[in-house]
C-alpha cells in the first residue's frame, strides 16, 4: 500500500507540475486578453472534469472497490459507456454553442480556439483521465503514472515546442496539446487491453448502482463550483479577459499543492471506503490532515514573506504589481486542504448529501455577495469571495462530519 501511495503522489505531482508550467508558458506565450480567454476555456474544463469525476469516475472508486470480479467488469464498462455519452453530450453542447457565436446570437473572443478545444482537447483529455481514474480502482498505478508522463510531461514538451517555434496563434497551440492525450491513451488501450462493447444493460447496472451516490456527488461537485470556482468566470463576464488572466496566474501558484490533494480524493477514496468502524475512518482522516499541515504552513509562509520574488520568477515584469493578491489568497491554502480532508470522511461514509449542502450555501453567498464583490472590486474583490466561500463551506463541513460521525451511516 505505501509503495501505491507514493507511486500516486507521484503520477499527481506530474500532473499538477504539468499543468502549473501549462499556465506559465502560455502566460508568456500570449497576450494578457489571449492568455485570460484560454484560461477562461481552461476554467470550464475544469467544471467538465468535474462533472465527469462526481457521475462517473468518483461512485466508481467508491462502489467498484466492493464488488466481485464479475460486477466489477459488468459496471466498469456500464461506466466507460456513460462517459461516452457524456462525450457525445459535450460535443452536441459545443455545437450549438459555435452555431449561436456563427448567428451572432453570442459573441466569443475565439470561436475557432472555443471549437477546437470543447470538441477535441478536452474530449481527449477527459478520456484519458477516465481510464486512469478508473484504473486507480484496480490499484494499476504504474500504467497511470507512465500514461500520465505521456499526456502531461508531452503536454509541457509540446508548449516549450510552441514557444521555441513562436507559435503565437491560440488554436494551433490547442492541436500541439491535443497529440500527447492521443498517445497516453492509446497507451492505455494497449497495455491493459482495455476493451469496450456497448451494453444497454450494462449501463443500467452502473446507473442504478452508482444513482444514489452520484446524484449527491454530482449536486456537490456543481454546488463546489458555483461556490468557489465560479470566480474567474464571472471576472470573464463581468469585467474583462484581462482580469481572468490575473486571477489565473494567481491560482496557479496556489494549485501547487494539488498533487496532494488530488491523490487523496483518488487514492484514499478507496482505501477509506473498506474502513467499516467509524472511529478508526475518523483517526485515519485527521492523521491525514495533520500529516498535512507543515507542508501547507510552510507554503502560506513563503508566499505570504516572497511574493514579489514568486511572480517575478515565474511570470516576468508581467504580474508583479499584484504581489498583495498573491499574499491575500494564500491563506486559503490551508482551507481548502481542510476541506477535502473532511469531504474524504463523507466520501468514504458515502454521505456525499453532506458536502453538497455545505457547498449549497456557499455558493448562494457567491452568487450574491460574491458577484457584487467582483462587480465592485474586480480581481480583489475575487480573491476576497474565493476566500469568504471556503471559510463558509469548511465551517458547514465541520458540523456535518460531526453529525455523521455521531449519527448512523445513511
Amino acid at each position: 500500500m505505501k509503495k501505491k501511495l507514493l507511486l500516486s503522489f507521484i503520477d499527481q505531482g506530474i500532473v499538477s507540475a504539468s499543468n502549473f508550467f501549462l499556465i506559465i508558458i502560455l502566460a508568456r506565450l500570449f497576450t494578457q486578453s489571449d492568455f485570460g480567454f484560454i484560461s477562461f476555456l481552461l476554467f470550464i474544463g475544469v467544471l467538465v472534469n468535474n462533472i465527469q469525476i462526481s457521475l462517473i469516475t468518483q461512485p466508481h472508486n467508491v462502489i467498484a472497490a466492493n464488488l466481485n470480479h464479475t460486477e466489477y467488469l459488468k459496471y466498469t464498462n456500464g461506466a466507460f459507456g456513460l462517459h461516452l455519452a457524456l462525450i457525445f453530450l459535450l460535443i452536441i453542447v459545443s455545437s450549438i454553442i459555435y452555431v449561436m457565436q456563427y448567428m451572432g446570437v453570442i459573441n466569443l473572443y475565439d470561436n475557432i480556439t472555443f471549437i477546437l478545444f470543447a470538441v477535441f482537447y478536452l474530449n481527449f483529455k477527459q478520456l484519458q483521465d477516465f481510464l486512469r481514474r478508473i484504473l486507480f480502482t484496480s490499484g494499476q498505478i504504474n500504467q497511470i503514472v507512465i500514461s500520465d508522463i505521456i499526456a502531461y510531461g508531452g503536454s509541457s514538451l509540446v508548449l516549450l515546442l510552441a514557444l521555441y517555434l513562436k507559435v503565437e496563434t491560440l488554436s494551433h497551440v490547442i492541436l500541439f496539446l491535443c497529440l500527447p492525450f492521443i498517445l497516453s491513451i492509446f497507451y492505455l488501450f494497449i497495455t491493459n487491453k482495455i476493451t469496450y462493447k456497448y451494453c444497454m444493460d450494462d449501463m443500467q447496472f452502473t446507473f442504478k448502482k452508482s444513482f444514489d451516490f452520484a446524484r449527491w456527488s454530482f449536486a456537490a461537485t456543481l454546488a463546489s463550483w458555483l461556490g468557489t470556482r465560479i470566480f474567474p468566470i464571472t471576472l470573464g463576464l463581468i469585467t474583462s479577459m484581462e482580469s481572468v488572466a490575473i486571477y489565473a496566474v494567481l491560482m496557479n501558484i496556489i494549485n501547487t499543492l494539488n498533487p496532494i490533494f488530488y491523490t487523496l480524493t483518488n487514492f484514499l477514496t478507496t482505501v477509506f471506503a473498506k474502513v467499516s468502524e467509524k472511529s478508526t475512518l475518523f483517526k485515519q482522516v485527521s492523521n491525514t490532515f495533520f500529516t498535512l499541515l507543515p507542508i501547507i504552513a510552510i507554503a502560506s509562509i513563503i508566499l505570504i514573506l516572497y511574493p514579489k520574488e514568486i511572480l517575478s520568477l515565474l511570470y516576468g515584469s508581467k504580474y508583479i504589481e499584484y504581489t498583495n493578491l498573491l499574499q491575500y489568497i494564500s491563506f486559503s491554502i490551508i482551507l481548502i486542504a481542510f476541506s477535502n480532508v473532511l469531504q474524504l470522511y463523507l466520501r468514504a461514509t458515502q454521505n456525499v448529501k453532506y458536502i453538497f449542502k455545505a457547498f449549497l450555501y456557499a455558493s448562494l453567498f457567491s452568487l450574491t455577495f460574491g458577484l457584487f464583490l467582483i462587480y465592485k472590486y474586480e480581481v480583489l474583490g475575487a480573491v476576497i469571495a474565493f476566500i469568504i466561500s471556503w471559510v463558509i463551506s469548511n465551517i458547514l463541513l465541520s458540523l456535518y462530519t460531526y453529525k455523521s460521525y455521531r449519527g448512523k451511516y445513511e
